[in-house]
């Protein structure tokens, strides 16, 4: 367990609650997120004029957007870059602009999904070993196929307060495309409702709970999601 990583989020998440609950509190009063848990869904928020939870979900694309535009800029191989702190850089540079916990794990009770948050660290450290392996040669999974698992895998950790799931994508994605794969084009939008395609994943997710990934490398496919035919490893 990394326990200077930890002593920097319980500070940091904990100095900023005692400072920002009794605002957010009256805030969230005043401008309920239609759909959304009153209190816990606006605690940490940046931006004070939003009210609606369209008007976050715009706000999140944007600030999602900036972080696609800066990551697929150009193809890096993932035996540079995979690892916790730039998995944890990824997932503030999606979600900095709008909230506070960005970048930030997990700290709370034990929420229905994800692990406890004191073992977050260590989950994820584990599944930086495993694709360094995977990239080292020691798999018999291709790209694509690895892909899916990097994405079910967060999914079960569940690091960040939120946004767990565009960010699983995400790394997914990068994950596939820094191997010359082409990423998939997720209904992000769709996937905040809870219509089919949510459906289907939710599906897919749970076979892999199984060992059974090849609904979600369906999906994968079925998005646009392709392995790579050759590896042309490039330096930062």
């Amino acid at each position: 367990m990394n326990f200077n990583r930890y002593f920097f989020s319980i500070s940091s998440v904990w100095i900023f609650a005692f400072f920002s609950l009794s605002a957010s509190a009256e805030s969230a009063i005043a401008n309920p997120l239609k759909g959304s848990t009153l209190l816990l869904s606006m605690r940490g928020l940046k931006l004070p004029e939003i009210t609606t939870r369209d008007h976050l979900n715009e706000a999140e694309d944007s600030n999602i957007q900036k972080a696609y535009s800066k990551y697929f800029a150009k193809k890096n191989h993932p035996k540079l870059w995979f690892n916790e702190n730039f998995l944890v850089k990824i997932h503030k540079d999606m979600f900095c602009d709008i909230w506070e916990w960005a970048g930030i794990y997990y700290i709370g009770s034990q929420r229905n999904i994800g692990v406890v948050f004191y073992e977050i660290s260590e989950h994820m450290q584990n599944l930086c070993k495993e694709v360094q392996e995977w990239l080292a040669g020691k798999t018999d999974l291709d790209d694509l196929q690895q892909s899916a698992r990097i994405l079910h895998r967060i999914m079960q950790i569940h690091p960040f307060t939120n946004g767990n799931g565009r960010y699983a994508r995400f790394v997914s994605n990068l994950y596939l495309y820094s191997l010359n794969g082409s990423r998939p084009y997720w209904p992000d939008k769709a996937l905040l409702d809870d219509g089919i395609e949510r459906q289907l994943l939710l599906q897919a997710l749970k076979s892999g709970d199984q060992g059974d990934f090849a609904l979600l490398e369906k999906l994968i496919v079925e998005y646009g999601g392709r392995h790579a035919l050759f590896i042309n490893p490039s330096i930062f």
